[in-house]
Parts: structure tokens; C-alpha cells; sequence
């Protein structure tokens, strides 16, 4: 039987994302910055979902991610084809 914890006041829920040779990290990772605002969007199938009195979860196996940076430089005519034409072949 597992044991819930209490999560101190002050907790933030988080996410973290893993990415390897098998499953790439997107495009413009490399363009990303620490306290820098970015949207995710993940695309993948929930696992899991925890609903009870200690609070709400979900569990997904990720497919895709794509990150869009708020303050990113623009792209250039050919990035932007290029980051559709992958987009299209995933």
C-alpha cells in the first residue's frame, strides 16, 4: 500500500522532459534560456489519473513536444520551411 505525503505550502507542481537520440529534443531547444516564459505542447497518451482527497494528477507518455520561446528571434523564410517540412514528417 503506498503512503500520500503532504506537500508543503509553498509547492509548485513542475515538469521535466527527457530527450535522447530516440526521442530528439525539438528544433529550437538550444534556443532556450533559464526564467525565460515559454508554451509547451505535448502530444502523447495519459497513463494515468489520480483524482482524491490530497489533490488531481495525470501521468502522459510524451510523443512530441514543441516549444514555442515568447522572446525568440525571428526565423528566417528557409528556417521556417524547414521547421514545417519536419513538423510535417513527424
Amino acid at each position: 500500500m503506498s503512503k500520500v505525503t503532504e506537500q508543503p505550502d509553498d509547492y509548485v507542481p513542475t515538469s521535466n522532459f527527457y530527450f535522447d537520440k530516440k526521442n530528439p529534443a525539438p528544433s529550437n531547444f538550444d534556443d532556450l534560456q533559464i526564467d525565460e516564459e515559454v508554451t509547451v505542447k505535448i502530444k502523447g497518451k495519459v497513463t494515468s489519473i489520480r483524482s482524491d482527497s490530497n489533490g488531481k494528477s495525470f501521468e502522459v507518455v510524451t510523443g512530441k513536444v514543441k516549444i514555442d520561446i515568447h522572446n525568440a528571434k525571428p526565423l528566417g523564410i528557409g528556417e521556417a520551411m524547414a521547421d514545417v517540412k519536419k513538423e510535417r514528417t513527424m
